[in-house]
C-alpha cells in the first residue's frame, strides 16, 4: 500500500511482472488512467505467480491506447478490478488483448465494459480453467496480429463456447485460429463473420484438436475467395464440413496445401 498516494492518470504504462510473492495490487486505488509503453502495452500483468486479486485497479476507466495483457498468473481467478476499461488499443504484436497461461483463471466477465472495433487480434491460449469468454459481448470486430491471426482460441480445456462472440461482424483481416479446446462442441458465436485474411503461414481457417467439435455451421456467412488455405484436422467428432458452402476459392499455406482436411 506504500503506492497509496498515487493518483489520476499515468503518462505510461502498468507493468507488473516477476513478482513471486506479490498477492494482491492494493495501493493503487489512486490510478484513473494508463498510457503505454514502448512494446504498446497499457497494463501488462506477467508471471506473478502468487497475484489473487486486482481490484484495486477498479479506479482505472475509460480507453487504453495500448494493449492488456494478463499472462502466466497462477492464482488469479477472475479480472475483477478491469470493469471501467473501455476499449484497448495494440502492442507491437499486434494484439489487443491477450489472456495467456492463467492457470485458475476461470472468468473474463470484468471485461463487459469494452466495445466497438479493436485495432489489434485475440489471443486466448493456455488457460487451464476458463469457462467462457462471456465478458467481450461487447467487441464488434478484431484486427491482425504481427503473425497474421485475428482470432487465436487455443488450449483452454474447459472453454464450453464461444457465444460471447456473437458481436463480431464482417470481416477479420487475419486468420481464424481455433486449436485444442478439449470441451468445446460448436463455434456458435461466430455467425456474423463473413470474410476471412490469412495469417503468416498462409493460412484463413485453421480448425484443430478440437476432440468434442460437433459441427462448423457456424461459419456459414464466410463466403467468397480466401487468401489462404483451410486447415481441419483431428476433430474426432466433427462428421461433415457444413458451414462452408459459401467459400468459392482457396490461396494456399506455406506447406503447399489449399484444403488440408484429416
Amino acid at each position: 500500500e506504500a503506492l497509496s498516494a498515487v493518483r489520476g492518470s499515468l503518462s505510461g504504462a502498468l507493468t507488473i511482472k516477476d513478482n513471486p510473492k506479490l498477492t494482491t495490487l492494493d495501493g493503487l486505488e489512486g490510478i484513473e488512467g494508463l498510457g503505454k509503453n514502448s512494446a504498446g502495452n497499457s497494463l501488462y500483468l506477467a508471471s506473478n505467480a502468487a497475484l489473487a486479486s486486482i481490484k484495486a485497479l477498479s479506479g482505472v476507466r475509460g480507453s487504453f491506447n495500448g494493449a492488456l495483457c494478463i499472462t502466466g498468473n497462477q492464482k488469479l481467478t477472475t479480472l475483477d478490478g478491469l470493469e471501467g476499461i473501455e476499449g484497448l488499443g495494440k502492442n507491437n504484436a499486434g494484439s489487443s488483448l491477450t489472456i495467456m497461461h492463467n492457470l485458475v483463471l476461470s472468468s473474463v466477465e470484468a471485461l463487459s465494459s469494452i466495445r466497438g472495433h479493436l485495432l489489434g487480434g485475440l489471443f486466448v491460449t493456455d488457460n487451464a480453467a476458463l469457462l467462457s469468454l462471456q465478458g467481450l459481448e461487447g467487441v464488434t470486430g478484431w484486427g491482425r496480429g504481427t503473425a497474421g491471426n485475428s482470432i487465436l482460441i487455443s488450449q483452454n480445456p474447459q472453454l464450453q463456447g464461444l457465444d460471447a462472440m456473437s458481436a463480431v461482424c464482417g470481416q477479420l483481416p487475419g486468420a481464424l485460429y481455433i486449436n485444442a479446446n478439449a470441451q468445446l462442441q460448436s463455434l456458435r458465436g461466430l455467425e456474423c463473420i463473413d470474410a476471412l485474411g490469412s495469417n503468416d503461414a498462409g493460412s484463413s481457417l485453421l480448425v484443430k484438436d478440437n476432440p468434442s467439435l460437433l459441427h462448423i455451421k457456424s461459419l456459414s456467412a464466410v463466403r467468397g475467395g480466401l487468401a489462404g488455405a483451410v486447415v481441419i484436422i483431428k476433430n474426432d467428432q466433427l462428421a461433415s464440413l457444413h458451414g462452408l458452402e459459401n467459400i468459392t476459392g482457396l490461396g494456399g499455406d506455406l506447406s503447399g496445401n489449399s484444403l488440408y482436411i484429416r
